[in-house]
Order: structure tokens, then sequence, then C-alpha cells
């Protein structure tokens, strides 16, 4: 120092060296179940000594983990570390220095209450509807704002069937699962998915589907069908026998233990025909079990189903059949050449409907399908529909599906195989 006058010479003398305060972030945000923890640190890059005269927490819910001891001096190039607990809410921090720049810093803290989790169903769609049998691959996808994915808890309930099934989603927060045929009851159902988290937050979203009623003959007892005549289950080729290649056979199978309703209902099966001389059919009946008294009309020309002619032996079978017919029979048939025909309560002389189908017989196993959505009808057989009518009778009572098929002079087997029946029911 020098001197000047006898006085200190303060011109020359240097100022001294400023402290820069520099914070690691100038707002602590977190999101929490009820409280977080979060760290504040704070660095001298200056020359000069920094003094923390105070520091102020203002607002609910945020306090210091360690209260800091005041005031406070860092040296140049050393830094300090802060922890704070919070609490859902916001709250302020003001730092008094001796920063000549920024005397007075402030850093704002927020919490934010934990969301629940976002969950989609990627599949099924609202509105589907399932077929019997068909394969229903559940599928979800999730994610949260404070959990990992493959934590989160989701669930699958059927407002009919109930909880479904409970998983945890792998990491990307896909779940797919499988819910099989037999724990699936007909009908609609709202599905939803419920997620929650690990703050016990939860969400959920839903979709209308419905499933159809029905069965497939490979999933059934045969002991829930009722035979009569020749007819006989062929256990070595797991198919329906109705009739073997002789003289004068007749035979039926029905299943008993499921009804549809005769009004809504759509079948489809495999039949073959042949091996013979060539004679009679077959059909496909919805057996009115309200009015049962026999599961077997008129052999020959009723080809197990039909009635209400000089050629019968018995009555008709009650409700509604389709005949698949491989024999002209004089003053019956509506025509001499191959066909279908539609009849109520196997009334032969009165058919609703009949369309000439191309032979049928020896050339192999036919597809045939059935929709009867009264009063309409629709035939197919190998792709090619052969009806397609609004029909006049009654189609509304509770049927037992089954088939029926006769020989008379002339013969043929007649093989049932691969049937579908499903009760539309979802419309």
């Amino acid at each position: 120092m020098t001197v000047k006058d006898g006085l200190p010479d303060t011109a020359t003398e240097p100022p001294p060296p400023n402290p820069s305060m520099q914070v690691s972030a100038e707002q602590l945000e977190q999101t929490v179940c009820v409280s977080g923890q979060q760290t504040l640190t704070l660095s001298n890059d200056g020359p000069g000594v920094l003094e923390i005269y105070d520091m102020v927490l203002n607002g609910d819910g945020w306090s210091f983990v360690e209260s800091p001891t005041l005031p406070l001096e860092m040296e140049p190039s050393t830094e300090k570390t802060f922890e704070f607990e919070g609490t859902l809410g916001n709250a302020s921090l003001l730092i008094v220095s001796n920063d000549p720049t920024n005397p007075t810093t402030s850093i704002t803290l927020v919490s934010n209450p934990d969301a629940a989790p976002t969950a989609t169903i990627v599949s099924p769609n609202t509105g589907t509807i399932f077929g019997v049998e068909e394969a229903v691959v559940l599928q979800a996808q999730v994610s949260d704002d404070l959990d990992a994915a493959e934590t989160l808890e989701l669930s699958w309930v059927s407002s009919v069937d109930g909880t479904l099934h409970s998983a945890t989603p792998d990491s990307t927060g896909a779940l797919s699962w499988t819910w099989d045929t037999p724990n699936r009851s007909d009908g609609p159902h709202q599905l939803e998915l419920l997620a929650s988290d690990s703050c016990g937050n939860t969400s959920s979203t839903d979709v209308q589907i419905c499933q159809q009623s029905g069965y497939k003959v490979d999933q059934l007892d045969i002991s829930t069908w009722h035979f009569e005549g020749n007819s006989n289950w062929d256990t070595q080729n797991n198919w329906l026998e109705l009739t073997p290649a002789e003289v004068n056979q007749e035979g039926s199978a029905f299943q008993t233990s499921q009804t549809i309703s005769g009004d809504s209902v759509s079948i489809e099966f495999l039949f073959f025909i042949g091996n013979g001389s060539g004679a009679d059919g077959l059909s496909l009946t919805a057996l009115d079990t309200n009015r049962i008294t026999s599961y077997l009309g008129s052999n020959g020309c009723g080809i197990g189903y039909g009635g209400d002619h000089e050629c019968a032996n018995r009555p008709g079978l009650p409700g509604w059949s389709i005949e698949v017919d491989t024999y002209y029979n004089h003053g019956v048939d509506p025509t001499v050449e191959d066909h279908i025909m539609f009849t109520f309560d196997g009334d032969l002389d009165d058919p609703a409907a009949w369309a000439v189908i191309p032979e049928m017989e020896d050339t192999g196993w036919h597809t045939m399908k059935v929709d009867v959505f009264a009063p309409h009808v629709t035939v197919t057989i190998d792709g090619t529909k052969y009806i397609d009518h609004d029909l006049n009778g009654n189609f509304n009572f509770p049927g037992f599906i089954g088939f029926t098929a006769g020989t008379g002079l002339e013969t043929n087997m007649h093989l049932i195989d691969s049937l579908e029946v499903t009760e539309t029911i979802c419309l």
C-alpha cells in the first residue's frame, strides 16, 4: 500500500476478487405418489469467496432433508449439495449470496401427483364378433409417468365372466393373452382392461364384443348324440355314417345336448354321397324340440326326415329340413335331376324352395353352408349359392341340429364330417 500525504493511496488498491454462484437447476420437478427427494448443487465458479447468507423456502410441502448452517462460505472451485424432500405441491427456494451479479437467486420446486397409467386395448376392436372356437387374442399397451412398464399390473375383466387374466407387461408395455373358447360365455361382453401402478392409481378402458353360440362336432361327446336306424359314429374315421351302401337303409343322428334357435343359425359341414348304385339322399334337419315325437321320418322317398305323401311310411319330422336328393321319385320330387329342397315339418308335397344341383354322387366330399336369418334362407354347396330366398313357415322354435339319410332299392353311403353350428345371437 502506498501512502500519500499521510493517507493510504486507495486509488491504486486492487478490488477483491468476485465470486460467481452457479446452480445445477433453475427448477426442481418431480412426480411422486406422496413425497420424494431432490438434489440441488451450488458451485463457486469465480475467483473470490462465495458467501451464502440465507436459503429461504417459501410455500408448502417442501423442506431441507438436513438444514444448512448459514452463513456459508465457499472457496473458489468448490461446490455444495443440498437435499430437499417434497410432498405434493409447489414452493420456491430463495438463495441470498454475495454474488455481485446475482445476489438473489430463486429456484422453483414442483411436485406433481403421479398420474394413472395410460392403457390401450390394441385388439380386439369394439364390435368384434367371435365365431365358434375362434381364437381370441387380447392385446394391450400400457405406459406410466413414474413406473417402468414391466412393473405395472394389467387385468382383463369381462362383464359376464369376471376377471379373466392378470399379469405384468413386457418392458415395452405390451401384453398379449389368449382367451380360450371353453372359458368364454356366449353373447355380448363388455371387455375391460384395468391398469394399476405402484402408487395405487388405476385406469381402465373397454370394448364391446360378442361371442356367437354354437359347437363343432369334434368338440362333442358322442354320447350326447341321439342315433336311430342304421346311423353310427365311425370311430376309425371320425365321421358320421348315416347309411352304409346297402338297400333299404335309414338313419338319423341329432346332437341333443344343446339347442339352437331355428330362426337364427349358420351351419356348415362336409357331406359324401356315393360308393353305391345311386340313392336316395340325405337331409340337414333342425328338429323342433317342442314337438318331437320321433327322431326318424320315412325311408326311401322321405330320406329319413319326410312324410305327408303316399310313399311315406312315417310322419315328417317337425321343424325344417334341407334335403340333398340324388334319386328321382316319380310324383314326389320336383325335378328328375339331383336337387336340394327346403321343407317345413318334412312336408314332401309342399316344398318351400328347391334348386337343381350338379352330380353329387361319387365326386368326393362337398361343403354345404346354410344360413337361416328368418325368413331369409341361403344355401350354398362348394361355394355356389343355390337357394337365396325369403320363405314362409315356422322358424321360431328351439331345435336339435342333426342329419337323416335313406336308401331304397338303390344304394349309397351317406357320410357327414366337420360340422360347425353357430347360433347367431350376435348381429
